[in-house]
């Protein structure tokens, strides 16, 4: 299944709208059929999110992120290596 890597550049005082943002994420897809949430991480020192979803394509994945109202600045489509 194709994976996604999701951006997000927080101001310093976003940090609490990412933990809700993330757990609206994980409570939406949950047993879903669609894309999957598979993690999460916050890099406080650049003020910046990443997130790591599988799913059929990006539209995908960028509709079901859009829906819980969580900002992306960036959507990158990624290959895990061995």
């Amino acid at each position: 299944m194709p994976m996604y890597l999701i951006e997000r550049y927080l101001a310093h005082d976003e940090t609490s709208d990412v933990h809700d943002g993330a757990r609206r994420l994980q409570r939406l897809l949950h047993g879903s059929p669609g894309p999957q949430l598979l993690w999460c991480v916050l890099v406080p020192d650049d003020a910046t999110v990443f997130c790591l979803f599988e799913g059929a394509d990006e539209a995908q994945v960028n509709d079901v992120i859009r829906r819980v109202g969580f900002r992306i600045d960036r959507i990158s489509s990624v290959i895990t290596l061995p």
